[in-house]
């Protein structure tokens, strides 16, 4: 199909070199450029249309790999630790750090036994002077947190960095389920975990390491499942220790004397902030995102009037898959990597619809049925549980639908 003309009353916006999402016959009506911008504002408009709430402060990596909190109400703009690359907008669902005491080793239902902790040791991954020291003692050489919350999925989580010596141990036989067998050695020196399946770590900056453990507490077991961290022969410094429920983790909860909650993040266009860019006869949506980890099914956004059944469009994501939502029955699923950014476009008239993704054309009907949306969801779709995890670096919305040709060359 050709291309609609553009509205009259769409302002044109000068391009900006070797971008095909602002060539002068492809405008689109809203540009939400996170990644470039860091900020909520409409490149088109210039203005915030967004609007944002968290209901608890939240963290975040800087440009330096530099650990950041975020106060209520305020977006995250976060970055990749290792290479301090912008990713965009973060939106996470709610989660609980169930550790007491995060980065206080003496408190909080640790218990210490022969290890040596000097606290306040070294620079930690936010910048403070609040990491810990471990070293060998005499006896059993651990300390331990006992997690009496349940079985269940769970992530474990902590940040480690050789101090003298060049490795720690969470020790085995303590996580009752799949991960039960032998010790976990997290080798601070090269960042390496060992002798545990699934596990994982993220470089950040000055030698430390984020390293991802997940944990299967099977039933049953009640206060005898814990984590138990092992002393090295020489110094390590350790920091940050949080479990929450789930197959992968979130960002860091600090906590100093009891569980912490971080809630949701929520992003919405409603309003004339939404029906000042809106077209209801056609349009296309843009989205540059990644998924750092998938619940159930969670949606990049939506866009709709009420419940999650009455959608114009919305992007869901499945563990591993992706899939394209603007009419009743079950679309097709397109597989993704988890953690990977993607490139989809989205282009809808009467009888007229085809789906693009990283420049290949993976969906197309000639469905008709007619709507009446209000809103933009950003992260999440009708249904508030549905909350997508990660990073959205852009997303754009033409009034118009674009030609197939166009959808694959903007998301090449």
């Amino acid at each position: 199909m050709s291309p609609t003309a553009i509205p009259g009353n769409l302002i044109l916006q000068s391009p900006t070199a070797n971008d095909p999402l602002l060539d002068l016959n492809t405008q689109p009506s809203l540009d939400l450029q996170f990644a470039t911008s860091k900020t909520l504002n409409d490149r088109v408009s210039g203005q915030n249309l967004i609007t944002f709430s968290r209901s608890t402060t939240g963290t975040y990596v800087d440009s330096n790999g530099i650990i950041q909190t975020a106060a209520i109400d305020t977006p995250r703009f976060d970055h990749d630790p290792t290479t301090g690359e912008s990713l965009g907008l973060l939106i996470e669902e709610s989660r609980t750090n169930i550790i007491t005491s995060s980065s206080v080793f003496n408190t909080g239902g640790w218990v210490q036994d022969g290890i040596i902790l000097t606290a306040n040791a070294g620079v930690a991954p936010d910048g403070t002077t609040t990491a810990t020291s471990l070293s060998q003692g005499t006896g059993n050489n651990r300390c331990f947190y006992f997690d009496n919350t349940g079985s269940g999925n769970k992530t474990l989580t902590i940040f480690a960095k050789s101090n003298v010596g060049s490795s720690i141990a969470i020790s085995g036989n303590l996580f009752y389920g799949t991960n039960s067998v032998g010790s976990i050695v997290l080798n601070t020196a090269n960042g390496t975990v060992s002798n545990a399946s699934g596990c994982s770590s993220v470089a950040l900056p000055n030698g430390w390491y984020r390293f991802i453990i997940p944990i299967n507490v099977s039933t049953g077991f009640g206060n005898t499942n814990y984590i138990e961290i092992k002393g090295p022969a020489s110094s390590v410094f350790i920091w940050g220790v949080q479990i929450e429920t789930g197959s992968f983790p979130t960002s860091y909860i600090p906590t100093t004397t009891s569980a912490v909650t971080r809630a949701a993040d929520v992003a919405t266009i409603e309003g004339t902030n939404f029906s000042s860019w809106f077209n209801q006869s056609e349009g296309t949506v843009f989205t540059d995102l990644a998924a750092k980890g998938v619940s159930s099914i969670d949606a990049a956004f939506a866009i709709g009037s009420s419940g999650d059944a009455d959608r114009w469009l919305q992007q869901y994501f499945l563990p591993s898959s992706v899939f394209y939502e603007y009419e009743q029955g079950a679309p097709p699923a397109h597989p993704y990597t988890v953690g990977s950014f993607i490139k989809s476009a989205i282009g809808r008239s009467q009888g007229d619809n085809a789906v693009a993704l990283n420049g290949s054309i993976v969906q197309s009907d000639t469905y008709s049925g007619s709507y009446n949306p209000v809103f933009l969801k950003i992260g999440v779709s009708g249904d508030p549980n549905r909350i997508f995890n990660g990073h959205i670096a852009r997303l754009a919305y033409y009034p118009y639908r674009l030609a197939d040709a166009t959808l694959q060359e903007i998301t090449s």
